[in-house]
């Protein structure tokens, strides 16, 4: 039992017990949830991200017609809510572990959408991207029911504009007949 017991305590002294990091990468866990990424590409500028983040990480600005999301990684607590929320799997957690820096934003995730101006009120609204994904699930539901124009043309009203829908008929017809689709 003692020598068991002296094999232990040896064992602690042969070998360091911790990584020589930075200079050799930890290894990480399955599900290790570091920063937030966002892919450009994919991203849709949806905002779920945004609306989900407990700790208001993700800020959202809109300035002269551009909506910019941002995750700022000092604010972040990883719970990776926006990653579930992300309806097109665009914002990931990295495996990265410790990011020194003297730069300030070298610990923020940055994604920059052109949008859409409402036809009615010329309000911007929404993006360019959310539009086209919207546009692209509607068409995959309902088939050629309705026309790609027909939808731009309903999709490029805003919402607070959209309320007043009841007023242009054109569009109600339209709305009827996407209702309408989806219902069968």
């Amino acid at each position: 039992m003692k020598v068991n017991i002296l094999k232990e305590a040896v064992k602690y002294f042969v070998k360091p017990a911790t990584v020589p990091f930075p200079a050799v990468q930890p290894h990480f866990p399955k599900k290790f949830r570091g920063p937030p990424r966002y892919d450009p590409e994919t991203c849709i500028g949806c905002e779920a991200c945004a609306r989900v983040c407990p700790s208001d990480a993700i800020t959202v600005t809109i300035k002269d017609g551009k909506k910019i999301l941002e995750v700022w990684f000092g604010k972040c607590t990883f719970c990776a809510r926006c990653e579930e929320a992300c309806p097109v799997g665009s914002i990931k957690l990295m495996e990265i572990y410790g990011m020194p820096s003297p730069n300030k934003f070298d610990f923020v995730s940055r994604v920059e959408h052109d949008m859409v101006k409402c036809r009615i009120c010329g309000k911007y609204f929404a993006t360019v991207k959310h539009v086209e994904w919207i546009i692209k699930n509607i068409r995959e539901k309902i088939g050629e029911t309705v026309s790609i124009s027909e939808l731009k043309n309903y999709l490029m009203i805003c919402p607070e504009c959209r309320h007043k829908v009841e007023n242009i008929p054109s569009l109600k017809k339209l709305l009827m007949r996407v209702l309408v689709k989806e219902v069968k």
